[in-house]
């Protein structure tokens, strides 16, 4: 049966080759296109999109994981915190991990309120949260959390 299948589909894919030599088609298929960006989705004052986050973010906020998750109760306070700032302009969540890893791109509407938000996000991270946390702003305050103790 096999044998029988693949007999008709080598026929077929002769006939297209002889049918495209005779009205001068080029045989050769088309190369692969990468899939187009999925279009950004609002969610309230969180804009979710497929892509990475864009190099001019004010504040960066990364939430990675060691294999079992991030730490998702510290993203939704944090997340909390930012829809009530009233200095906040709106964020970007960007999810690029299989176990909830996500960074945000926290738009404020100056400079020195990023530093400020550093300053109150950083406080709200534990000692040992669940997974890394990264935090950047475009003024160089970075802070990562420490790896765990074995």
């Amino acid at each position: 049966m096999m044998r029988r299948l693949l007999l008709i589909g080598l026929i077929g894919l002769v006939a297209a080759c002889e049918t495209a030599q005779r009205t001068g088609e080029s045989v050769a298929p088309a190369p692969p296109q990468p899939p187009p960006p999925a279009p950004p989705t609002q969610g309230g004052s969180i804009t979710v999109t497929g892509g990475r986050v864009q190099a001019s973010c004010p504040l960066t906020i990364a939430f990675a994981s060691y294999g079992a998750g991030i730490d998702n109760p510290l993203r939704e306070r944090v997340q909390a915190m930012l829809v009530g700032d009233r200095s906040v302009t709106g964020f970007q969540a960007d999810r690029w991990g299989r176990e909830g890893e996500v960074t945000l791109c926290v738009r404020t509407r100056a400079t020195p309120d990023a530093a400020r938000l550093f300053h109150q996000v950083r406080a709200l991270i534990p000692a040992q949260p669940r997974g890394p946390i990264a935090l950047r702003t475009l003024n160089g305050l970075s802070y990562d959390t420490p790896p765990p103790r074995r």
